[in-house]
């Protein structure tokens, strides 16, 4: 679903895209923003194996050259200012694919790192949990975009949901814009 979104995203858009995969794995949607043409794509994870793994889908997909695979913890201040050096300006696009109690915390990460009218694509939740992950984000800083959902296999079975939220302009900046 978020690859979906990031497809839809990336198609829509004519300028350089700058991408950010927290949590990337096995790299795939890292992969796919560097193929959808986003430039820069930087694919952090915590654990080695998962860099490794990320580096070696890259390098199987031909966009090796594209995408920068990094270990680190996203809350270091040391790593924190590694990604501001690969994008002073924020990230267009924040790629999210976790867990429910990590994404309910990760609007303190993403803040400062994604610019004003970028996304953050978050999956990695069921459909039962998405109201205490889209609760955690401050509508007054987003809005939501596009909300899917899998289709249930059975009526009482929870399923994977994913949303797109975009962040609104800071106050002031439209009327300031438009008096240019």
């Amino acid at each position: 679903m978020v690859l979906e979104s990031l497809e839809d995203h990336l198609c829509s858009r004519r300028s350089r895209t700058r991408v950010l995969d927290v949590g990337t794995g096995s790299g795939i949607l890292a992969v796919a923003a560097a193929l959808l043409g986003a430039r820069p794509v930087v694919a952090v994870d915590l654990d080695p194996v998962a860099v490794r793994a990320a580096a070696e889908t890259a390098a199987a997909n031909r966009v090796a050259g594209t995408i920068r695979s990094c270990e680190g913890n996203c809350r270091e201040p040391a790593f924190a200012a590694e990604l501001r050096g690969l994008a002073p300006a924020g990230f267009d696009v924040i790629l999210a694919n976790l867990s429910a109690d990590v994404l309910t915390d990760f609007w303190s990460f993403a803040r400062p790192r994604l610019r004003p009218g970028g996304r953050v694509l978050l999956s990695g939740f069921l459909h039962g949990e998405a109201s205490r992950v889209l609760r955690s984000f401050p509508r007054e800083e987003l809005r939501t975009a596009e909300i899917r959902l899998e289709l249930p296999e059975a009526p009482e079975t929870d399923t994977w949901a994913a949303a797109a939220l975009e962040r609104r302009a800071p106050p002031g900046a439209r009327q300031r814009a438009a008096a240019r």
